[in-house]
């Protein structure tokens, strides 16, 4: 951004004094646009971010694990309850079965829609359950129980 901005006003310039103020004026332009459209493209993100992390505590269990690695990081601000485990999807099978062996009665998994049922078979009742939230980006939400 720095390198662009020295090259910008290099080339700024180099115009002619008549056309120097329109093109400092469009220059502001585009600098005031593209700052309007990041503020706008974070806040929208975040609202997203948001929605997935209030579907996931809507069905709280003892511990919540996921495969994906920004969803902890990013429930931090919005839910302090929620307790995260991060697998990969290799491990989620075993973590599943180690916390069964030991006594975890319940567990929610976020993962990517394409993990089979059958990688959380450690814990013999499994609810899928349908947050529009999670699956318009790709992520399934099951709760595992013991029962």
């Amino acid at each position: 951004a720095v390198v662009a901005a020295a090259g910008l006003l290099r080339a700024l310039e180099a115009v002619p004094g008549a056309d120097r103020g329109r093109a400092t004026a469009l220059l502001a332009a585009l600098a005031l646009t593209t700052a309007v459209f990041a503020v706008a493209s974070v806040g929208s993100l975040r609202d997203q971010q948001d929605d997935m992390v209030a579907a996931i505590a809507r069905h709280p269990a003892t511990i919540t694990v996921t495969t994906r690695s920004s969803l902890p990081r990013l429930a931090w601000r919005a839910d302090r309850e929620v307790t995260w485990m991060l697998t990969d999807e290799a491990g989620l099978p075993g973590l599943l079965q180690h916390l069964r062996s030991e006594g975890v009665a319940d567990v929610a998994v976020v993962t990517a829609v394409d993990v089979p049922l059958s990688d959380l078979g450690a814990y013999p009742v499994l609810k899928p359950v349908h947050e529009a939230a999670l699956t318009d980006n790709g992520l399934q939400l099951v709760v595992g129980l013991d029962r």
